[in-house]
């Protein structure tokens, strides 16, 4: 059995060949073996490079409308600034046509007069207050026990495909920035929170997330998420999401293999894996963590993610910040199989070590049998 973790440099055909004169003159089959695995995983890498290096991305901002449009691969990603001073999701799937308009976001009423709007309208990062009962962004304690926080929209930048959009409590000195960053490759969105304490005296963080990803009302979406155990990893798991809440979490003080930081969302039920609409995520932390995946009685699905509020304190003190995880996100029309190529796409020209500039790294061979190996 061989296993074989490569890298993909553009000069990788020397790399190589050098390291394949290491192996026993007379083990040509094995030498012929390795030649028909790591030449294809370096051209692939390679393609992924160039393709990284000539695509585009785009951020645009109507101040008539008030809508923030990124765009990107085959993705279109859409929220605006409603009445509220809310940032509210518009849309977020199949690549728009250029001429396709969105009107100015407008909160969303509530079913009864039980359901506040701040819960039903779609908001990509709220706070814990006015009213809010579903699962916050940010929940904070201030040293006169008031724990009520209400964010709104105070100005943005565009920075290439960077998006950054702060926000501010409407009483407090509490700021957030959020930060949105997408990959002109795959349209892979990258998201997470600056918060910020320009408040006098020290407040206490109860719950800090990264972002949350809205997907309009079904009755038929489908959850998928890794669990495992030692020698047991990635076991899929699919379950019908029904109105509620989901929560995927580690209270270990890490990541580990009883459950991945990843989600997808499939809408319908695809017969295989290579159709039909998927969204999906992972956030990027290796402590604590949680992802809870929620659906209203108007079958709308929101997924926050960030930080384990189990057990979780976090003191605040003036002039002080604290960054969340970054929180990727992507969509794929091409089915479950389609969500995971443009993921391993992105994490190798973006998040491994050779990123963004392709390198030679290390291959590591872990060879049963009586293969010999000049290492010298």
């Amino acid at each position: 059995m061989l296993f074989i973790r490569g890298s993909f440099p553009v000069c990788g055909v020397v790399s190589l060949q050098r390291w394949l004169s290491r192996l026993d003159g007379d083990n040509k089959p094995l030498r012929m073996l390795l030649c028909t695995l790591l030449i294809p995983l370096w051209l692939f890498g390679l393609a992924l490079y160039a393709e990284a290096q000539t695509a585009t991305a785009k951020i645009d901002y109507s101040p008539s409308t008030r809508v923030f449009r990124i765009e990107a691969a085959d993705v279109s990603y859409l929220f605006g600034v409603n009445e509220h001073e809310q940032l509210q999701t518009l849309y977020w799937g199949s690549r728009l046509a250029a001429n396709d308009k969105f009107p100015s976001a407008r909160a969303v009423n509530g079913s009864s007069s039980f359901d506040p709007s701040v819960n039903a309208t779609p908001q990509e990062f709220v706070a814990w207050g006015g009213g809010l009962y579903v699962v916050p962004d940010l929940k904070i304690t201030f040293p006169d026990g008031n724990r009520d926080l209400v964010l709104g929209y105070l100005s943005h930048t565009i920075s290439g495909n960077v998006l950054t959009v702060l926000l501010r409590d409407i009483q407090r000195n509490v700021f957030v920035t959020a930060r949105y960053e997408i990959d002109a490759a795959t349209g892979v969105l990258a998201r997470s929170a600056l918060i910020e304490n320009k408040t006098n005296a020290p407040l206490t963080i109860e719950d800090a997330s990264s972002a949350t990803w809205n997907l309009p009302g079904d009755r038929e979406y489908q959850l998928f998420y890794l669990t495992g155990r030692w020698a047991g990893e990635w076991n899929l798991q699919r379950q019908t999401i029904h109105p509620g809440k989901t929560v995927l979490e580690s209270r270990r003080g890490s990541t580990g293999d009883e459950v991945n930081p990843w989600f997808a969302i499939a809408r319908g039920n695809p017969q295989d894996e290579d159709s039909g609409n998927v969204w999906f995520g992972a956030l990027g932390w290796s402590g604590s963590w949680q992802i809870a995946i929620e659906q209203n009685d108007e079958r709308q699905v929101r997924v926050t993610g960030g930080f384990d509020p189990f057990d979780f304190s976090y003191r605040l003190a003036s002039g002080e910040s604290l960054q969340t995880p970054t929180f990727y996100g992507g969509y794929s029309q091409h089915g479950i199989g389609g969500a995971s190529r443009l993921l391993h796409r992105f994490e190798l020209a973006t998040i491994v070590p050779q990123a963004p500039r392709a390198r030679a790294r290390p291959v590591l061979l872990q060879l049963v049998g009586g293969n010999r190996v000049r290492l010298g």
